[in-house]
């Protein structure tokens, strides 16, 4: 019978038989078809990894066919070729072998995948076979039209290999051996190959696919992703009769794709149109076919339209068009319709004051709801001082949205498991009801509500959750997503997080709104300087919801000027010689710069003198015996450890006492037991007392009872500042005592920290975080666009397609399209896989390039040091082509390096082979007439004796110089940047307890009927007292509540008032213990608050004492309490 796979029958018999099967079946049974392709491309691999010797095994004990397909060598020989291709042969033969049957594998994809496999294995057998066949095109006439398909058992088999193959390739046993003659077998096989390959010559591949071809078997994967079978019955291709408005003329449309819902009705509409064609316009084609179904079945579907490239989907009856990047599942869709008429409007669902009951909290709430539901924005920005509840605001929202039914599945992120677990902590106490993972310990079986992970945990399980053959964390998996501490230097990090998941974003920040950086308030679609809403720090201080910062400055010498020598005693000077003496020219340096210190000079007597002031300036606890919760926040590891030495050197008497651990210790990522001991950090009764931190309590771990700070590292950073400020500001009641609160806490500045916010409110702005690897790739393209400009020389066109070929082609090739951040730019991927592309760059190619590939591209092979090597000389290379004056300055930079060499390394063998080159470059001469293609030689040569440069690391230097305080040591007032001005709600709340025997707020505290005469006096006194510009402000600050209410939620109910308010029906017969803890907590809510909503009665904290509530507690009288809590809250109006 003939085949297109015949050419494997002479050498490669084996891979005949199934490859002949794979052939055999691609029409009559499309999963067997898929899974024998997919089995003859795994052995294809092990031969060709024992046959290639420019292939290195994956360093792995038990490598699958995806570690082979993804290594480094393997990438770099067949990758750029082949990669995609043989990466859908894997996807949809392990799809075949694990995905229900539902979902079938479509003749069109086992189609491909054979298409594929062919182009493959006749490359590899026209390069290693003895005699080569001729090149040949793929016969789709060759396949048998019919042909019976596998019986069930042979078909579970079938799997049973493909599974066994996909968890565990063993590694060849020839490749394993240690015994000599099997290894000299092996290099006489491999040389063997290596001298066919010379005599075959370069071998062609030609495409086997078209674009439209390719175009639908990358939808229907997305499809299958999804979970959608895309054969399913009236799925692809769906008539639909269409009667037109104005004529009557029934209309026979075709949609690409309608996808159906368990009910019969559709779902969603997909046009798909070609590639090259703008996805926009297939919009008004799926509003036409969603228009006749909507007609036909009674309810409007989902739209989609895409080019196989570009996806937008489109929910007309409540959003704008939107990009995604994928399809949602059907259950996700489902909830979509269910919500056009199911969700309630979040200002009906009133806030869980138990969770957030502070009046700013209320309106930041609030503010989000008018967000996403008034202004149908999908995005929005909180900035909240810390210490000032974000947390718990983030939970009250979540509580609303999924009450409203706006969010059942809820994402948190946050950029630490530090953070990650307290959030989860917060989230627990006060959503007991919605179940909950950490995704950094635990799996996500699908069951959890909120998810709580770190950023590169969720990116990561993005790529490596399948189920069933389906990306667990699809596009609608997550309804919200809830960005913490969200700033600029995370989305330039994880942006492709901000854009992958189609769900509502909630960004939360403690960074000031004026210094919020621009960029953050776009990400949110903000308006510069106007998040959603804002509580600052100077705003909570005044209203008396977070304590003030002292500043005490702490003006060391050294830390500031350095180290002078002339300013040393004699025998200081001594020291210095022996410690700084160059040991080659005996020269002695001046000074050492201030910042060495803490960096790698780390001087005894400056750290003392910080312990010293802190031990004798800072706030003490337990009646001054014991200094308050403190943290420290070093420079480095080295840092840390040294200050810790000298802490306990100098005072060992603190390691005394009835608690276990150290009195002070390093919390740092170098410490294995960071995370317990951040845990007792946290208990006011447990050790460590001080806390020396590098980075890891730098933010967002809340510890009220911290009174002391030591800023002993410099910042730039203003979102960085005042995150680190913020360890101090939240408040502690009780902490010095009975009645004696947390007042305020100091800041002891060693770095002149605040001096430089003083002079740089908005710190030194960070670009954006960018990779050598992406930085080397945007060069190499400016280079090469460069290069083609003009009429470029022999010489320049050799070089640019050099550079292309070995790196921006090679680089782009490999990039693996099963990562989602791939395929979110896979129409720049795809344009410039093509090598043709890569010729006559325009600039507009640049901006293309440098947007969605430079991103994507991690050299993970190449030492650190040489990719700063390829940078300079690239750089280099840029600024001679434009003629840029910072040429001298990078000539210099590799003069400097030349020098080393011959000075310091010219013995070392490396760089001796090179002296002749590194010699020249130090001649003048030389850069004369220098030619780009004489720079990339020196490139070439030199990258690989860069290691040798970071072979000799600073040394660290500890010495014992005598230090001095510039300035006496004062503690001061800090106003920040934005003073300490009194918000109208500050003045209200100073003027209401300032005149708490006025005869109207009396009233209201004790729970009695007030007048229409007296609401109006006290209305009168409040507007005028607090100095509001209109009433629409006034009644803006009470969060549209009557003011009676609003009142008493700042003096409260007077307790015996409220007891007097139930004794009637405390009275009508005996009461439960649990009875009487519901009234007591009920009461204890009406002290602090004066008022509760009847509908909390069904919520936490009350559900802790029976699921139902008041329902379940109190049964057939949970109506009258209902009732006297309607009463209590109206004694707040007009009687």
């Amino acid at each position: 019978m003939k085949s297109n796979f015949s050419f494997l029958k002479a050498e490669w018999t084996s891979l005949a038989k199934d490859a002949l099967q794979a052939e055999k079946y691609v029409f009559s049974d499309p999963k067997a078809s898929a899974m024998y392709a997919r089995n003859v491309l795994e052995n294809l691999l092990r031969w060709l990894y024992e046959t290639d010797s420019s292939l290195d095994l994956p360093k792995k004990e038990q490598p699958n066919i995806n570690d082979l397909l993804h290594e480094y060598s393997f990438k770099n020989s067949y990758g750029i070729q082949f990669g995609k291709e043989l990466h859908l042969i894997r996807k949809v033969g392990n799809t075949a072998a694990h995905t229900s049957s539902h979902i079938p594998i479509t003749p069109e994809e086992s189609l491909a995948c054979v298409k594929y496999l062919f182009r493959f294995s006749l490359f590899i057998v026209r390069t290693f076979a003895e005699y080569p066949p001729e090149a040949q095109s793929f016969d789709e006439s060759l396949i048998p039209t019919s042909s019976d398909s596998l019986l069930q058992k042979e078909l579970e088999q079938l799997k049973a290999q493909v599974l066994a193959a996909a968890q565990e390739l063993e590694r060849s046993k020839i490749i394993q051996t240690e015994q000599e003659d099997e290894l000299q077998q092996l290099r006489e096989k491999q040389l063997k190959y290596e001298e066919r390959r010379q005599h075959n010559g370069q071998v062609a591949a030609p495409q086997v696919l078209s674009e439209a071809q390719t175009r639908d078997l990358y939808i229907n994967l997305l499809l299958k992703e999804a979970a959608w079978n895309p054969l399913a019955a009236r799925t692809s291709e769906f008539a639909i009769h269409a009667v037109d408005d104005e004529t009557g003329e029934i209309k026979l449309l075709k949609a690409d794709y309608v996808l159906w819902g368990d009910d019969g009705k559709p779902l969603a509409v997909v046009e798909a149109k070609r590639t090259r064609v703008q996805v926009e316009k297939g919009r008004g084609q799926a509003i036409r076919y969603a228009d006749a179904l909507q007609k036909e079945y009674g309810q409007r579907p989902l739209i989609y339209y895409t080019n196989g490239f570009d996806t937008y989907f489109l929910d007309d009856l409540r959003y704008p068009p939107r990009k995604v990047y994928g399809f949602h599942k059907k259950e996700e869709m489902q909830r979509a319709i269910f919500r056009r008429t199911q969700q309630k409007s979040l200002h009906e669902i009133p806030v869980n004051q138990t969770i957030a009951n502070r009046y700013y909290q209320k309106r930041a709430i609030k503010r989000v709801s008018e967000r996403f539901e008034d202004e149908n924005q999908r995005r929005a920005l909180l900035v909240m001082a810390t210490g000032t509840g974000k947390t718990r605001v983030s939970a009250a929202i979540v509580d609303v949205l999924s009450k409203a039914n706006w969010a059942k599945r809820i994402l948190f992120l946050a950029d630490r498991n530090a953070l990650v677990t307290q959030a989860k902590e917060d989230f627990n106490k006060n959503l007991p009801s919605l179940t909950s993972i950490d995704l950094t310990k635990d799996d996500d079986l699908g069951e959890a509500r909120i998810v709580f992970s770190t950023y590169q945990t969720i990116l990561n399980r993005i790529d490596t959750d399948y189920e069933n053959g389906q990306r667990l964390y699809g596009i609608g998996h997550f309804d919200l997503v809830v960005i913490d501490e969200a700033h600029r230097s995370i989305y330039d990090k994880y942006g492709s997080l901000f854009e992958y998941f189609d769900a509502l974003y909630l960004g939360l920040t403690a960074t000031p709104k004026d210094e919020t950086d621009r960029d953050t308030y776009a990400i949110f679609h903000c308006e510069s300087s106007q998040p959603t809403d804002a509580y600052e720090y100077a705003t909570a201080v005044a209203d008396g919801f977070l304590v003030p910062i002292k500043k005490v400055e702490l003006g060391l010498k050294f830390p500031t000027s350095g180290i002078r020598y002339a300013e040393l005693t004699a025998e200081e000077k001594e020291e210095y010689e022996r410690k700084f003496r160059d040991p080659l020219t005996g020269e002695i340096p001046d000074q050492v710069d201030g910042r060495a210190i803490n960096s790698w000079l780390f001087n005894t007597d400056t750290v003392d003198k910080v312990w010293e002031a802190l031990l004798t300036h800072g706030k003490y606890v337990e009646g001054g015996e014991k200094i308050g919760k403190t943290i420290v926040f070093a420079r480095n590891h080295r840092h840390a450890e040294f200050l810790k030495e000298r802490f306990d050197t100098r005072y060992p008497q603190f390691q005394k006492g009835s608690q276990p651990g150290q009195f002070a210790e390093v919390i740092d990522n170098y410490n294995s037991e960071s995370e317990n001991l951040i845990k007792n950090f946290k208990n006011k009764d447990r050790r460590p007392q001080i806390a020396i931190s590098v980075d890891m309590l730098d933010t967002g771990i809340d510890v009220p009872e911290v009174v002391n700070l030591v800023f002993f590292k410099p910042v730039y950073s203003a979102s960085k500042f005042w995150q680190m400020l913020g360890r101090g500001t939240r408040l502690c009641r009780d902490l010095y005592g009975p009645d004696d609160d947390k007042k305020d806490f100091y800041v002891f500045d060693v770095c002149q920290v605040f001096d430089f916010f003083d002079q740089n409110p908005e710190g030194i702005k960070p670009s954006r975080t960018v990779s050598l690897s992406e930085k080397l790739f945007t060069s190499r393209t400016e280079l090469v666009y460069l290069l083609q400009q003009s009429r470029p020389t022999h010489e320049d066109a050799t070089l640019a397609a050099r550079v292309i070929d070995s790196y921006l082609h090679r680089q782009t090739s490999n990039l693996d399209p099963q990562r989602f951040e791939v395929q979110m730019h896979w129409r720049a991927v795809e344009t410039f896989n093509q090598r043709d592309a890569w010729n006559g760059l325009r600039e507009k190619d640049i901006r293309e390039v440098t947007e969605h590939i430079a991103p994507l591209v991690h050299d993970q092979q190449s030492h650190e040091l040489t990719k700063r090597f390829d940078l300079l000389m690239l750089s280099l290379q840029l600024a001679t082509l434009r003629s840029d004056p910072t040429r001298l300055r990078y000539i210099n930079r590799v003069q400097d390096i030349a020098r080393d060499f011959v000075e310091n390394k010219s013995n070392v063998p490396l760089v001796a082979a090179h002296l002749s080159s590194i010699k020249a470059v130090l001649q003048p001469e030389f850069w004369h007439e220098v030619s780009i293609t004489s720079l990339e030689q020196i490139r070439e040569e030199w990258r690989e004796l860069m290691v040798l440069l970071g072979s000799e690391k600073q040394e660290l230097v500890f010495t014992s110089f005598q230090d001095e305080l510039m300035t006496d040591i004062e503690v001061k007032e800090f106003r920040g940047s934005y003073g300490n001005l009194e918000s109208h709600y500050a003045k209200l709340r100073r003027i209401i307890l300032e005149n708490s025997d006025h005869l109207t707020i009396r009233k209201l505290h004790k729970g009695l009927p007030i007048t229409q005469a007296e609401l109006a006096e006290l209305d009168r006194m409040l507007f005028e007292g607090a100095g509001f510009d209109s009433r629409t402000a006034f009644e803006k600050e009470l969060g549209n509540q009557p003011l009676g209410l609003f009142v008493r939620s700042i003096v409260g109910l007077d307790r015996s008032a409220a007891k007097e308010a139930f004794s009637v029906f405390l009275q009508n017969g005996p009461l439960t213990s649990t009875q009487m803890n519901f009234i007591n907590e009920l009461i204890d809510l009406l002290t602090q608050q004066g008022s509760v909503h009847p509908r909390l009665l069904f919520e936490a904290p009350f559900t802790h004492y029976h699921q139902d509530g008041v329902q379940g507690v109190f049964q057939e009288k949970s109506s009258l309490l209902i009732e006297k809590l309607k009463r209590i809250n109206e004694f707040s109006n007009v009687s």
